[in-house]
């Protein structure tokens, strides 16, 4: 999965300042590799892969924009029950 790190940075950083307690949540087993601009950039540690995330233990989902959002269409995350 590829993805841009500001956008996953800077709302983990606001949700966390506010008091919540946000996970990395991917169909990546341990690490992602992180997308700039036209190129790849930092890998991000996963801090729960997605078969094994129970949804009931969440209270909101924050998808990061962009085309390579993988899990938007990963079929795991379709078949998850809210």
């Amino acid at each position: 999965m590829a993805l841009n790190r500001w956008k996953t940075d800077q709302p983990q950083k606001a949700l966390e300042e506010k008091g919540a307690v946000a996970h990395v949540i991917s169909p990546a087993q341990k690490k992602m590799k992180g997308w700039n601009h036209t190129d790849w950039g930092e890998e991000v540690a996963v801090d729960v892969a997605l078969p094994v995330a129970d949804p009931r233990t969440y209270q909101a989902l924050l998808l990061p924009g962009g085309v390579m959002t993988r899990i938007r269409s990963d079929e795991t995350s379709k078949q998850r029950p809210l």
